[in-house]
């Protein structure tokens, strides 16, 4: 699963809280509110009926240690509303863009979500930006994708399919506090993170409407990024 790893992140250590009881749900979330940042992940399948692809998994990780396996199957994900959906609570995610559309999909309205993708575009100098490059060059891990495509449809899922989604939210969380002490000492912090920060469409063009003066697109997703998952 993992190799060569900082002893922080050992797969076979990791300590994550799989979900699969609303009750349950509700009270590991509470806390979660008062986090400056949280890390989230998810893991999807092709519903085959609906003709779209649905959330399986949502996974969450704080500085706390807390670290979260939510079984959408199982547990409403009405449940994360609160969270996804708070303005006050930073929400890392790598290829943020996939996370937020997949949650929009289930009825949320995402906010304040921030890309860890683009921050590391504007940070670093790599030959690639997914999670895997970006965590091998700013921890020195080697992350294990062969999970990425397994079936997360059926249930139950197996303990390396766990291990391998909460991983992930965990790297997550590190390579956000990783690119922001980089940026920070390249004084680039507060504008890489306005421009990593998603905004919803609406938004948007309240924003369009007030704005008079033309504003610097941030640069596109190339199409290869617009290919990865986490």
């Amino acid at each position: 699963m993992l190799f060569a790893v900082n002893e922080f992140v050992s797969a076979d250590q990791l300590s994550y809280t799989y979900v699969t009881d609303i009750h349950d749900a509700r009270h590991l979330l509470a806390a979660l509110s008062q986090e400056e940042v949280v890390a989230l992940d998810t893991e999807t399948y092709w519903d085959a009926k609906a003709a779209r692809s649905r959330v399986s998994l949502v996974q969450l990780a704080t500085r706390g240690d807390v670290l979260i396996v939510l079984d959408a199957l199982a547990v409403d994900l009405d449940v994360v509303r609160e969270l996804v959906e708070s303005p006050s609570v930073l929400m890392a995610a790598h290829n943020a863009i996939f996370d937020e559309t997949m949650l929009i999909g289930e009825g949320l309205k995402p906010v304040s979500f921030v890309d860890t993708l683009r921050l590391a575009r504007s940070a670093l100098r790599l030959p690639s930006y997914s999670l895997q490059a970006v965590a091998a060059h700013l921890l020195r891990v080697v992350l294990d994708k062969n999970l990425q495509k397994s079936n997360w449809r059926r249930r139950p899922l197996t303990k390396d399919q766990l291990r391998y989604a909460a991983l992930d939210a965990h790297i997550t969380l590190h390579v956000f506090d990783e690119l922001r002490r980089v940026l920070e000492e390249q004084g680039r912090w507060a504008p890489a993170l306005a421009s990593a920060t998603l905004r919803r469409k609406d938004d948007a063009k309240k924003r369009s409407r007030r704005e008079r003066s033309p504003q610097t697109p941030a640069a596109p997703l190339t199409d290869e990024e617009k290919n990865f998952r986490s």
